[in-house]
């Protein structure tokens, strides 16, 4: 799949510049991941147990490796309810 999604008619079918470049991990370019941030678990949990806050929990698109799925099984293991 890898290989197809480079290709110039997918490439035009998904108006991606002729010269641009999917990444992939797997790629053999030894791309390593570092969080650069710390855990926010303890914070989310502090402010819904002791605040009278409501939480939004905003997810963009900017990051490859925190995608939607990741912040929704991120806010899930949070353990409340969703309002």
């Amino acid at each position: 799949m890898f290989k197809w999604i480079q290709t110039a008619k997918v490439k035009e079918a998904l108006h991606v510049p002729s010269d641009g470049y999917f990444f992939s991990g797997d790629n053999g370019y030894g791309f390593t991941y570092n969080s650069t941030e710390k855990n926010l678990l303890p914070f989310y949990r502090e402010v819904i147990e002791n605040t009278a806050l409501r939480v939004l929990i905003y997810n963009g698109d900017s990051d490859p490796c925190i995608n939607y799925l990741a912040t929704q099984n991120w806010t899930s293991s949070l353990g409340y309810d969703e309002i």
